[in-house]
């Protein structure tokens, strides 16, 4: 998935094929004031008052009266990158989008300024359709996806802090003249679905409060259900025919462990087999707990065990009740590994 939309032409050479027919566009982080004992040099234009100080959400930009009038500053953008129509970023990643806003106009006064915590986009008047082109996909129509892009390829995201993203990450968002390309599969969808809500939280703390307890609360019977949809849906168009498919059977969940059984045979006929008592301390429930590899910690296992019953070629997914196990994204992964076991045993 992120192969394929690496492919894709990105914001930063949309804008550059923009510029090579009108050199009005500007694209550009806001001002640096720097440390020091940095270079600098004067900002004759920008003004004291009139500064964006955040972003919300919804795209609406906060004003700030303080301002770096008259100040010797590091970096210094092209003055027409603050004359609107202009689309500024902050950069960081939302909950929902990136903030962005979109300023077509200003009041009576001509410039709206912002430092380098925020990207902008300025256009002429005539391109202002590409602006809201722009607008619309990262705020709206796509905005999960940008969310999603994001941050799987910053190097600071998650990594320096939680939210932040920079201008590298803006220039390398995909972005197709036909925005069609941006359009996800089945499949696809549920990769980001469970990235932006579940592996978003990987590393947080799992107390109570935590975000991070949301990946190890027990599994629940509604996405056990979805989780073996997901598994025959993915296997079904290799191996549905002749009245057979890939089914799901019951879920069994004990104290530590959940067992699912999945089977391929005529369809609507799979019965559910159950484990012996003895079969679930002897055998399942010591290859799920590993003791023995590392004294100094606790392993779990993860298992799937095949079995030919009753007219049906059955996988027992046998792994720990947390919901990161159970997750659609995990699902697609086990019919993977089970189709590469099938293949390899001649079917």
């Amino acid at each position: 998935m992120i192969y394929r939309l690496s492919l894709l032409p990105t914001l930063q050479k949309f804008i550059s094929s923009k510029r090579e027919e009108n050199s009005e566009w500007i694209y550009s982080s806001g001002y640096k004031v720097g440390g020091p004992n940095t270079k600098k040099t004067r900002a004759g234009f920008i003004k004291k008052g009139d500064k964006i100080e955040a972003i919300s959400e919804e795209g609406d930009y906060t004003i700030s009266l303080s301002g770096e009038e008259n100040k010797e500053l590091e970096f210094i953008p092209d003055e027409r990158l603050y004359t609107p129509p202009f689309l500024v970023f902050d950069q960081i990643l939302g909950e929902n989008n990136i903030p962005i806003s979109f300023v077509a106009q200003y009041g009576k006064k001509e410039l709206l300024y912002f430092n380098r915590d925020f990207v902008g986009i300025h256009a002429p008047q005539e391109n202002i359709s590409d602006l809201e082109k722009i607008y619309n996909s990262i705020r709206f129509q796509f905005n999960n996806l940008y969310r999603f892009y994001a941050l799987l390829i910053s190097g600071s995201c998650m990594v320096l802090t939680e939210t932040e993203i920079n201008k590298r990450d803006i220039d390398a968002l995909p972005f197709p003249e036909n925005i069609e390309y941006l359009n996800l599969t089945k499949a696809e969808k549920i990769l980001l679905e469970d990235v932006l809500e579940y592996y978003i939280h990987l590393g947080k703390a799992i107390s109570e409060k935590g975000q991070g307890r949301k990946l190890h609360e027990k599994v629940s019977q509604e996405q056990l259900k979805k989780f073996g949809e997901i598994f025959c849906e993915a296997l079904n168009p290799i191996y549905s025919k002749n009245d057979k498919s890939w089914q799901c059977g019951k879920f069994s969940q004990m104290q530590s462990f959940t067992i699912c059984q999945l089977g391929y045979g005529k369809n609507e006929g799979l019965s559910y087999e159950r484990f012996d008592h003895e079969e679930l301390e002897n055998i399942i429930k010591p290859l799920i707990d590993n003791t023995t590899s590392n004294r100094g910690a606790m392993f779990k296992r993860v298992c799937r065990l095949y079995k030919h019953l009753n007219g049906y070629d059955c996988v027992f997914l046998i792994k720990p009740n947390a919901v990161r196990y159970w997750l659609g994204s995990i699902a697609l992964q086990d019919a993977d590994e089970t189709f590469i076991d099938l293949k390899e045993g001649g079917r």
